[in-house]
């Protein structure tokens, strides 16, 4: 993401480092709402099919940084995408 803002948008390593940086963020992002759906089941069967009391919270994992950067970065990826279907490797 850095290498964006250094190239500028107008190259295509530019945009490419947008690409892959916005890529990367939300790869992190669905590796760790996968973390927390594990978590989730994990804690339900131990609860329901073992008969023992267990407790998850949710909000610890859904505010980790990797998941609200993830967020943020999920409309650069789609706006990347959608400019190279569009055939746009770089601003103009």
């Amino acid at each position: 993401m850095v290498g964006s803002l250094i190239k500028g948008l107008k190259d295509y390593r530019g945009f490419s480092c947008l690409l892959i940086g916005s890529a990367i963020g939300v790869a992190l992002l669905c590796f760790q709402l996968l973390v927390v759906a594990a978590s989730i089941g994990d804690a339900w069967i131990v609860c329901f099919l073992m008969g023992e009391e267990a407790g998850y919270n949710l909000a610890e994992g859904l505010l980790m940084p990797i998941v609200v950067g993830g967020i943020m970065l999920t409309p650069l990826f789609i706006y990347s995408l959608v400019c190279i279907r569009r055939g746009q490797t770089a601003l103009e």
